[in-house]
């Protein structure tokens, strides 16, 4: 086609081929990547960390391989853009709080043992009202036995139960949580926190918190895309209250 347009200038000359396969062969994982932070109907932020070190990864193979330019720029830029990633507050506690991550997805070590850190004394820091739980309730609300058969048992509950403070669940929560097994890659990290609260009823407070992130601003551009196709030179006195029932439909729809 070019050459019946009298464009022979803008074939690609066949020493270059090469060159541009191994471009697209660098470049499959970035792309993957941002379809992956651009999603909005699953839990993003916490992916950041762990994809950001496999695309190091990825690429520096790339670079060993071919050492192509590309490859070497790349690298030299995620590094000052990456740098101390894990030492982000929100990315750490969304990472840490993942059960397909928890602490493999670090490669510094202080950096989840802060994060963890960070979790417990913000919880601790609640109002002791919202960390009751049901199971502190029964033990210290439960009618105390009439017959001195079990007085001395129901007076050893009670000071168990007096003895538990918020720290002390909050600590064993999360020993429990990082020894449990690390959940297979596809699951709803927010679905397993919905099944699994009440084995973790004051560290899923923090999940629900850090979890809902979203990674990139990819969903609410979508919205204001969608928005400039309701509006046009044709439709421009729709009013305001229309175009957000408009777009609430439309984004239902998807």
């Amino acid at each position: 086609m070019l050459c019946l347009l009298d464009r022979n200038d803008l074939i690609i000359p066949s020493n270059q081929n090469s060159m541009l396969k191994e471009i697209v062969k660098t470049l499959q994982p970035f792309e993957a990547a941002t379809r992956e932070m651009s999603g909005e109907k699953y839990t993003s932020a916490s992916k950041i960390i762990p994809v950001s070190k496999a695309l190091q990864r990825l690429t520096s193979s790339q670079m060993d391989q071919n050492g192509y330019l590309l490859a070497q720029n790349l690298i030299s830029d995620m590094r000052i853009w990456f740098l101390n990633i894990e030492e982000h507050e929100l990315l750490a506690l969304a990472t840490l709080l993942d059960p397909r991550f928890k602490k493999l997805a670090f490669a510094n070590k202080e950096a989840a043992d802060k994060a963890a850190r960070y979790i417990m004394g913000e919880i601790s820091s609640l109002e002791p009202s919202s960390l009751s739980t049901d199971t502190d309730v029964s033990l210290t609300s439960g009618p105390s036995s009439e017959s001195p058969l079990w007085q001395f048992f129901d007076q050893q509950v009670l000071e168990v139960s007096s003895q538990r403070t918020p720290s002390n669940t909050i600590y064993t929560e999360m020993q429990q949580y990082l020894r449990s097994p690390v959940q297979l890659r596809d699951i709803d990290p927010l679905q397993w926190w919905k099944n699994n609260s009440l084995a973790y009823l004051t560290l899923a407070l923090a999940a629900c918190k850090y979890l809902g992130i979203i990674a990139t601003s990819v969903p609410s551009e979508r919205l204001f895309s969608k928005a400039g196709e309701l509006l046009s030179v044709k439709r421009s006195r729709i009013k305001a209250k229309h175009v957000d029932m408009l777009l609430f439909l439309n984004k239902n729809s998807d």
